[in-house]
């Protein structure tokens, strides 16, 4: 009796390697289940090849965003740029030497192809949407222009007196040097200049309204007291008339005569010979330099410098 219940449970009971089968192979685990889940109900080597097409450019498209935000990157792009501003300058004096530039526009065209790749490299990470950059925007306006010019109007014009005017478009690529900003914008004393400088452009415009007005109002002044002086004639003072004639015959002149005193450019020429003639001019100068000389330019200084420094702070 028991050894024919010991045959019983034996043939009841599953053997080692159906219950093995069982659980590898008839009933699957969560990770596969999980891993089916994810791969659409494919294994990982069924997986869509569209799948594995998007995760490779997703990580070229990660690649060159990390290479754009290199430092080396902007470095190197400063250092193309800053010679192709180089370039434009010794290809403007080749030209009016009249000599041969052909060496120069093939330079050129090969700065023009890397900066066609930059724009490429730029686009590709963030497509379309890399236009509402402002930087991005700068860049392909100047790359379309620099093909205009040396791709399309230099080989079918030579003689680019007919396209006179398009001749600005070449020194419009200069504009290009304001990329550079991203280096000072990491040395943090020069991009503090900088950034006081822009901060202080509408102080400098009004400035200079400032500055022309007084110009006006002293050129107004000088040809009242100097132009319509009674010396101012060759039959009574030679001398005197010669000066007049030549620095202070107009109110445009006149002006133009004043900026000599804006800079301190050997004024003495101007009114050594005046005052000696006729030495109550003096007052009109000494005015003229104590307020334009010093007062206002000083004045000047100390506001750009305050804004400097409140911006800093």
């Amino acid at each position: 009796l028991s050894e024919l219940g010991g045959a019983l449970s034996r043939q009841r009971k599953p053997s080692m390697a159906s219950t093995l089968q069982l659980s590898s192979g008839a009933r699957p685990g969560p990770a596969r289940s999980a891993a089916k889940a994810v791969s659409g109900g494919k294994t990982p080597a069924q997986a869509p090849a569209s799948q594995q097409d998007g995760e490779f450019w997703a990580e070229k498209k990660a690649e060159v965003s990390e290479l754009l935000e290199s430092p080396w990157f902007d470095a190197g792009l400063s250092i193309v740029i800053l010679l192709n501003a180089v370039t434009i300058g010794i290809e403007q004096t080749l030209e009016i030497q009249g000599m041969d530039t052909m060496a120069i526009k093939v330079i050129e065209s090969f700065f023009l192809v890397l900066y066609i790749v930059e724009l490429g490299l730029r686009f590709f990470p963030k497509g379309l949407s890399c236009f509402k950059e402002g930087w991005f925007r700068f860049d392909f306006m100047l790359v379309f222009l620099g093909i205009l010019q040396s791709w399309v109007i230099e080989p079918i014009q030579s003689d680019s007196s007919r396209f006179g005017p398009l001749m600005i478009l070449r020194i419009a690529r200069l504009f290009r040097l304001g990329k550079t900003m991203r280096l000072l914008s990491r040395a943090q004393a020069c991009w503090m200049l900088v950034r006081g400088f822009m901060n202080s452009a509408g102080i400098i415009f009004y400035s200079f309204i400032i500055l022309l007005l007084t110009l006006y109002v002293f050129a107004c002044l000088g040809c009242e007291v100097i132009t319509k002086n009674s010396l101012n004639s060759a039959d009574v003072d030679e001398i005197f008339h010669a000066q007049v004639e030549l620095h202070w015959g107009s109110v445009p002149q006149t002006m133009l005569t004043l900026v000599r005193f804006v800079c301190a450019d050997n004024m003495a020429e101007v009114y050594k010979v005046l005052v000696e003639r006729d030495p109550w001019l003096s007052i009109y100068f000494a005015t003229l330099m104590m307020v334009v000389s010093l007062v206002l330019f000083h004045l000047l200084g100390a506001v750009i410098f305050s804004s400097v420094m409140e911006q800093h702070l």
